[in-house]
Parts: structure tokens; sequence; C-alpha cells
């Protein structure tokens, strides 16, 4: 069995990571914040494509959470 980066030989319990909040998506990470609001399911899925892109890239939460949240120019601009 493969297990994921920083993952040990336990049980973990996956759970949905799109969350809906009064009207608005919010994504759960596994450090235990939400991301978000975004406005649509589109948009927090794309913002969760970006997050995961950008840890599994540059293992940095801050540079990965700002990917999520500001799109493609905070992958390439902040740092």
């Amino acid at each position: 069995m493969e297990f994921r980066k920083g993952e040990g030989k336990a049980t973990y319990f996956r759970s949905e990571r799109l969350q809906v909040i009064d009207g608005q998506y919010y994504i759960a990470t596994r450090e235990g914040e939400d991301l978000g609001p975004f406005g649509t399911r589109v948009e927090a899925e794309r913002g969760l494509a970006r997050f995961i892109e950008a840890i599994q890239d540059h293992d940095n939460y801050r540079l990965a959470k700002s990917a999520a949240l500001n799109g493609a120019w905070a992958t390439n601009n902040f740092r």
C-alpha cells in the first residue's frame, strides 16, 4: 500500500474536501484550515487543484494557500 507524503502506517479517514457554508464553498485542508470562500463549486474545485499542485511542486503551504485563493498569478508571483 502506498502512503501520501508525510503519512505513516496508520489508518487515515478521507473526507470530502469541499464544504458549503452559508452558500459559499470552502476547501478543507489537512492542516486544519478552511480556504475560501469560493462562489461556486467549480471555482472551489479549481482552487483545490491549484492548492494540491502547489503543495506537490513547492512543499510550501503559504504559496499553496495563495495559489488556491488567487489563481495562477499567485503561483508565479507570490514567493
